[in-house]
Parts: structure tokens; C-alpha cells; sequence
């Protein structure tokens, strides 16, 4: 079985930096639905924090935590047709940036996740599992003064739901994210 969807959600996120360290702390949530298929749909909720690194100036190392929970639920108003699946444990990663002009900044990144999952449906109450995954972004920031920059990325989740203790399948999950973000650095 394939279930696709589109959703459109808003985040937020606060970066508190000292000298090459960095704390990050993000929230994301789905804000609307764009169905393909009027008969489901769906919300997403993220929560990160990661600790970084800056080894070069242009190259940092990061890990951190991450809690995520897809809820996908049915139009027809029928209570018992939902799906919660949830994923939550630690990740690394590495990103780079080169600077293309005095202010415009590319930069991409790479992480791995290795979490523990939980699915829940009608009939299952908690079915628990492992999940790993990676992330891919890329992202052009633009300075536009010496405090304010401006950031359009583009970030792709794909995580395997496996090892399940209830249930005799695995799941994958493919998110594409495209966010604009303005910052204010202090």
C-alpha cells in the first residue's frame, strides 16, 4: 500500500553561537493539508536540537536530538481510521558552505539518524521498532545587512520504519521540505 500527500506547514527556530560552537533549537508543524486524495490526510509535527561544531570556517560537525510524528487520518469522519507513527533518537551530521558573493552563502548538509519508532493504528495500541534515516539540504542565504539574512533551503527526509515488535511490515517515509527563513543575528 502507497499513501501519498502534500502538507504545508511553518516552523520556527533559535541558534545561539559562541565562538565555533552553535545550539540550535527548531520546531515544525503542518499548518494544511494538500490532498492528492480527498480521502486522507495528514499532520506532521517536528522537534530538534542540535550541537555544532564549526572545525573551518566553512565546515561544521553537528549531532543532536530529534522527535517526529506523522498522523495520518481519514476525511469520511470515520474516529477509528488513524495512523500515528512516531520517530525519536539521535542523529550526526556535517554541512559546508561557500560563499559565492560578498553576501550569498550555498551550503548543504548530510545527516544520519538512528532512532527508536512507534506505530499505532485501530488495531494496534503500540507496535515499536527502529528507524534510521538521512537528511539532505541545501540552502542559499543572503545577507541583506550586517545583521539581517534571508535563507531559501531545500531539506529531504527519507527514513525506514523496520523491526517492529507487533507487526510483520516496514514503512518508508520520504519528506521534502522547501523553507524561507529570515534571521537575525545579535
Amino acid at each position: 500500500m502507497k499513501i501519498t500527500g502534500d502538507v504545508l506547514s511553518a516552523g520556527a527556530s533559535l541558534t545561539l553561537i559562541r565562538e565555533r560552537f552553535y545550539l540550535d533549537f527548531a520546531g515544525e508543524n503542518s499548518i494544511d493539508n494538500l490532498q492528492r486524495n480527498t480521502q486522507i490526510a495528514f499532520d506532521r509535527q517536528d522537534i530538534s536540537v542540535t550541537l555544532g561544531y564549526g572545525i573551518y570556517d566553512n565546515v561544521s560537525l553537528f549531532t543532536g536530538f530529534k522527535q517526529g510524528k506523522t498522523k495520518i487520518y481519514s476525511q469520511s469522519g470515520v474516529p477509528d481510521n488513524i495512523i500515528n507513527l512516531q520517530e525519536y533518537g539521535p542523529y550526526i551530521g556535517a554541512g559546508a558552505g561557500w560563499r559565492a558573493s560578498e553576501n550569498n552563502i550555498f551550503s548543504f548538509t548530510v545527516a544520519y539518524a538512528d532512532m527508536q519508532s512507534k506505530y499505532q493504528d485501530a488495531t494496534i495500541n503500540s507496535a515499536r521498532g527502529d528507524v534510521s534515516g538521512t537528511s539532505l539540504a541545501i540552502a542559499w542565504r543572503w545577507n541583506m545587512n550586517k545583521h539581517l539574512f534571508s535563507q531559501l533551503s531545500m531539506v529531504r527526509h527519507d527514513y525506514f520504519y523496520e523491526n517492529f515488535d507487533q507487526i510483520n511490515f516496514d514503512i518508508h517515509e520520504k519528506i521534502l521540505s522547501i523553507r524561507a527563513s529570515l534571521a537575525y543575528q545579535f
